[in-house]
């Protein structure tokens, strides 16, 4: 029996290669817009949309790391029950085939 598939790692992947293409693009058009296009950021949402992608992005990598881990962990103890049912008896060794 296969381990299914699931979904939710390609939806953080797509999602994280989303806020890693566009992310970008947005800070710079957000600060772009403003009265002055330097950094700092001299209105307030400049400072919340640099945040917030900073922190969508932080989070997305986490997600991925939290949910890399457990299906790591589903799959070594799915294969260690299977590896140890499936395993008999190690039948003896015949002596008779030692050359000395």
């Amino acid at each position: 029996m296969s381990v299914p598939v699931r979904k939710t790692p390609y939806v953080l992947l797509g999602l994280m290669t989303l806020f890693t293409l566009g992310g970008p693009l947005v800070i710079f058009l957000t600060l772009k817009g403003g009265g002055r296009s330097q950094w700092p950021p001299d209105r307030p949402i400049e400072r919340w949309v640099f945040g917030g992608v900073v922190a969508a992005v932080v989070i997305l990598m986490t997600a991925c790391l939290w949910v890399g881990l457990a299906n790591w962990r589903a799959l070594t103890a799915a294969s260690s029950q299977r590896g140890s049912r499936a395993q008999p008896d190690s039948p003896a060794v015949d002596e008779s085939f030692k050359s000395d």
